[in-house]
């Protein structure tokens, strides 16, 4: 077995900026370490903020600490919008796990374990979302629109503050926040936040990306909730498992895997708009 020990110094691996599943790996390997449960965001919007203004971006942040990023000139369609939350659901046992946290090669993962086999938890829920989005900013030139919340892991308070003028120039909302493999969550508590056409149109562009395992599926309530108040919006899988407890852990192929399909939706905006024509 394979396992990698991460330099959590902070510094950007001499990668090809090209290679997204690198930089991914690499992203997750400084995310990862953060200490960050909810009401204690401080050092994990500190950390985005300082990569993205290194990096060109527009950012700016509210009252609550929720960060706003942009970047490029609008597409014509509107923005793609990138949703994760920087709160966990870590305790003060899984203060500093960075001597624990290992990328296990062999296997794909991530995790955090000590020489004994202890676990600690790693807070996969949503740094997996984070660590997608910071890998299209600094491995992508292209336009599109972040937002990274405090308080989701209690009633989702920071999106619930964001205010709506911010979303006046998206086409379409990606939570990256949802555990496994392949799954889209369309609809929260009875509310519709996407339209069938455009879901379909998120699983037709998985399967041109070579992931036909995408389809749709239930959840219990994310921040997608409240960013489909103003756009469509869905949750996507991100590779995570055993969210809230210290048996977490990361599927990178799988985490990649969103990463692709939110790199097709910043690509293509105009496909997840508009209802195709109906068949003869």
């Amino acid at each position: 077995m394979m396992i990698h020990e991460i330099n959590n110094g902070y510094t950007v691996s001499q990668i090809n900026r090209t290679d997204l599943r690198s930089l991914l790996i690499d992203n997750l390997g400084e995310v990862l370490p953060i200490y960050s449960p909810t009401y204690e965001e401080t050092a994990m919007g500190a950390y985005v903020c300082e990569r993205l203004l290194a990096g060109g971006w527009n950012v700016t942040s509210d009252h609550m600490g929720n960060v706003m990023p942009v970047r490029g000139e609008r597409p014509a369609a509107g923005y793609t919008l990138l949703n994760a939350h920087m709160d966990t659901c870590q305790s003060e046992d899984d203060q500093d796990i960075r001597e624990d946290l290992r990328y296990d090669e062999e296997r794909g993962i991530f995790l955090a374990e000590n020489a004994r086999g202890d676990r600690c938890q790693m807070g996969a829920d949503d740094k997996a979302g984070i660590g997608i989005i910071l890998a299209l900013a600094r491995g992508t030139d292209l336009p599109f629109k972040i937002l990274f919340t405090v308080r989701e892991e209690e009633g989702q308070q920071g999106v619930q503050e964001v205010p709506p003028e911010f979303y006046a120039d998206c086409a379409f909302g990606l939570t990256l926040d949802r555990k496994g493999r392949g799954d889209i969550i369309s609809t929260y508590h009875g509310r519709t936040c996407a339209p069938p056409y455009a879901v379909k149109s998120l699983i037709v562009l998985g399967e041109e990306t070579g992931m036909n395992y995408w389809g749709v599926n239930s959840g219990s309530i994310a921040d997608t909730y409240y960013v489909a108040g103003h756009i469509p919006a869905v949750n996507l899988s991100t590779g995570y498992y055993n969210p809230h407890t210290c048996l977490d852990y990361i599927r990178v192929d799988e985490t990649y895997g969103a990463l692709r399909l939110a790199k097709a939706c910043i690509e293509h905006p105009e496909r997840l708009l508009h209802r195709p024509a109906p068949s003869n």
